[in-house]
C-alpha cells in the first residue's frame, strides 16, 4: 500500500523499487512511458534492432574459434545485449609472441578486452578509454586461449579484433672488459642482443653515448644486422669502447647509455654502469679543541683553537702510504684574516690506508680574529696526498661561535595540510655541532599535543632510517634487514620533549652513533613526517610538502 505505483517495496532500504523493463510483454514495466523496444533499456537487444553479429558467442562455452592459419588474423563483430560479451577461442599451432588488438569507436560505446587461459583464468587485459585496446602475450603452441570483448557498463557497438605478431623486442646482455675500469684506462663492451619479440628485427644498430664528463667514447657505433625471432647477435666483430679520465678517482662508476634501433623504427635504451674502484679520502671526525680558550667546543672571536680531524678511506681500494694533508683557508670565508698554522708533521699515516680505515691527523692551529662575529664562517680546504701522488680535496666550514639551526627547506610547509592530526608541520631545521652531533628540529605552525607519530627520515641512498617519537617514547627504525625493524637506541640519542603540548620537537644523535647508514663525506638525506596513528592510510603531513605522499628527500650538508 505504501508503493501504489510500482507495487514493490525495499523494506531494508525504505524505498519503493522500480522494476526493470521486460522488452516483449507490451507493458510499461518501469513506468517511464515507453513500452518494450521503444524503451531505451531494450535498445541493446537484437530483437529490438541491435545489429548482432552471427558468431553466437556470448559466453566462454560458446566461444567462436578464430582461424590462425594466417597471421595476422582478424574479424569484425558487434556487441549486443543482454550479455554484452563476445568470446573467441584461439589455439596456435606454433608458439609466438603476439598481440591482440581491439579497434572501435569509444564515443559510441566503451569496449574492453581480456585474455584468459583454457581454465578461464585471466592472463592479460586492456581497459582504457580510447578507440583501441591492445594486449601482448607469449602464446604457447597447442594451448587454447579465450579472448573476451566486453561492453563496459552495458555498452554496445561494432569492433574489429586482430591477432598479430608482437613487434621485435630486444634485450641486451652487456659485459665490460675489464669488468672494473681504472682512471686513465680503456674499457670495451661486449653486447649480445636477443630478440624476444614476435617479428624479426632488421638492420639493428647501436650507438654508445655518455653525459659523464669523465668518459670519452672511442668507438661508439656497432652494427648487429638482422636478428630473427628468438635469435641473438653480438658485436664481437664491431667493438664498442671508451676511455676513463685519469682524474676519475672518486670511487664512483662511470655511466653510459647504449641506444639501439632497427629499420622498422624500434628503439631501445640500455643503461651501462662500469665500476671504477679507487681509494677515496675524506675528512672525518672534525672537531674544535679550544681547551686553551673558554673550552666550549666552538671557535669564538679572538680565540686560538686547534682543528682536530681524521682521514678516512671511504673508497674500495687502499690508499698507498704515506698519506699527508695540506690545509688552507678558502677565499669564500666570511671571516677575514683567520690564521691557520700547520703542525710540524703533516703526515696522517706512514702506512697504507685500507678501504674503510681511518687515521688521526695532527691537529692544525687556527687563530680567530677579534673582529670576527658569531655566525661568520671560516672555510677550510683539505688536500690529501698519498704515496702514489694521488690527491683528494674536500671543503669543511667552521662557523664562528655556537652552531645554530638552519632550515633544510626552500619554503615553509603550508599551514592546514595536516588532515585530522593536530600537529601541522611548518619547518625542519638542522645543524651538526663541534662535537659532531646531529641536531634536527621539527616545528609546527601552532603548539599541539604530541599524541601521534613524529618521524625524522634519514638515508644514505640505500638504507632508510627513522628517528621516531611515538606514544611518549623514542625509537629508531631501519630497513637494513630488508624490512622495517626497530634497532637498539644509542644512549646518546635524545628527543625533547617526549610528550605534552609543544611547538617543536628536537632530535639529537652523534653522527657516529647513527646505526646502519654508511655516510660518505658530510651529507645525509632527510625529511620529516607526522601521522595521527598507523591506522591512517598515509602520513598526515610531510616537510618538505608532498601532496602525493612521495618521500620528499632533501640533502643536508654540514
Amino acid at each position: 500500500t505504501q508503493c501504489p505505483t510500482t507495487g514493490i517495496c525495499d523494506t531494508e532500504a525504505g524505498f519503493c523499487v522500480t522494476p526493470p523493463e521486460v522488452c516483449d510483454n507490451t507493458t510499461d514495466d518501469d513506468f517511464d512511458g515507453d513500452i518494450d523496444c521503444d524503451d531505451a533499456d531494450c535498445a541493446a537487444l537484437p530483437e529490438c534492432g541491435c545489429p548482432e553479429d552471427a558468431y553466437e558467442n556470448h559466453d566462454g562455452g560458446s566461444a567462436y574459434t578464430m582461424d590462425l592459419s594466417t597471421i595476422p588474423a582478424d574479424l569484425d563483430g558487434f556487441i549486443c545485449g543482454p550479455a554484452n560479451e563476445d568470446w573467441f577461442a584461439i589455439t596456435p599451432a606454433t608458439s609466438f609472441a603476439g598481440k591482440v588488438t581491439l579497434t572501435f569507436v569509444n564515443a559510441d560505446g566503451d569496449l574492453d578486452l581480456s585474455l584468459t587461459d583454457d581454465a578461464f583464468e585471466e592472463v592479460a587485459s586492456s581497459a582504457g578509454v580510447e578507440d583501441v585496446e591492445e594486449l601482448e602475450y607469449n602464446f604457447v603452441a597447442g594451448s587454447t586461449y579465450y579472448i573476451m570483448v566486453e561492453g563496459y557498463g552495458g555498452a554496445i557497438g561494432t569492433y574489429n579484433l586482430t591477432v598479430d605478431y608482437s613487434p621485435a623486442d630486444l634485450e641486451a646482455d652487456i659485459t665490460a672488459t675489464p669488468a672494473n675500469g681504472t682512471p686513465g684506462g680503456s674499457v670495451a663492451l661486449n653486447v649480445t642482443l636477443t630478440n624476444v619479440g614476435g617479428l624479426d628485427a632488421s638492420t639493428v644498430a647501436a650507438t654508445l653515448t655518455s653525459a659523464d664528463a669523465d668518459v670519452a667514447i672511442v668507438d661508439g657505433t656497432a652494427a648487429f644486422g638482422d636478428i630473427a625471432v628468438a635469435g641473438t647477435a653480438n658485436n664481437s666483430a664491431d667493438a664498442l669502447s671508451f676511455t676513463i679520465a685519469a682524474s676519475h678517482k672518486n670511487n664512483l662508476p662511470v655511466a653510459l647509455t647504449l641506444n639501439v634501433t632497427d629499420a622498422d623504427g624500434g628503439t631501445w635504451s640500455f643503461p651501462v654502469s662500469v665500476p671504477v674502484p679507487f681509494a677515496s679520502l675524506v675528512v672525518s671526525n672534525m672537531a674544535i679543541n679550544d681547551a686553551s680558550g673558554n673550552n666550549d667546543g666552538y671557535a669564538d672571536p679572538a680565540e686560538d683553537v686547534n682543528v682536530t680531524f681524521d682521514v678516512e678511506n671511504i673508497g674500495s681500494l687502499l690508499a698507498t702510504g704515506p698519506i699527508s694533508v695540506a690545509v688552507n683557508v678558502d677565499a669564500s670565508s666570511t671571516v677575514t684574516n683567520a690564521i691557520l698554522t700547520a703542525p710540524g708533521n703533516t703526515q696522517c699515516t706512514a702506512t697504507d690506508l685500507a678501504a674503510g680505515a681511518s687515521a688521526a691527523c695532527t691537529q692544525w692551529g687556527l687563530a680567530v680574529p677579534a673582529g670576527a662575529a658569531n655566525g661568520q664562517t671560516i672555510v677550510l680546504n683539505f688536500i690529501f696526498t698519498d704515496g702514489a701522488a694521488n690527491q683528494w680535496t674536500e671543503q669543511k666550514t667552521i662557523t664562528v661561535g655556537p652552531a645554530s639551526y638552519a632550515s633544510i627547506l626552500t619554503a615553509l610547509d603550508p599551514a592546514g595540510d595536516n588532515g585530522n592530526y593536530a600537529c601541522d608541520l611548518a619547518d625542519v631545521l638542522a645543524y651538526v655541532d663541534a662535537s659532531n652531533i646531529l641536531n634536527v628540529k621539527m616545528t609546527f605552525h601552532a603548539a599541539c599535543t604530541l599524541t601521534g607519530i613524529h618521524d625524522i627520515y634519514l638515508s644514505d641512498g640505500t638504507t632508510l632510517l627513522t628517528l621516531t617519537l611515538e606514544e611518549g617514547a623514542k625509537a629508531i627504525w631501519s630497513t637494513a634487514s630488508g624490512a622495517w625493524a626497530a634497532t637498539t637506541n644509542p644512549a646518546s640519542f635524545t628527543i625533547t620533549p617526549l610528550s605534552g603540548s609543544a611547538s617543536e620537537v628536537v632530535y639529537s644523535i652523534p653522527v657516529s652513533a647513527i646505526p646502519d647508514l654508511t655516510l660518505t663525506g658530510n651529507s645525509i638525506e632527510m625529511f620529516a613526517a607526522v601521522i595521527a596513528s598507523w591506522s591512517e592510510a598515509d602520513y598526515n603531513d610531510y616537510a618538505p610538502d608532498s601532496p602525493a605522499g612521495d618521500m620528499p628527500w632533501v640533502t643536508f650538508t654540514w
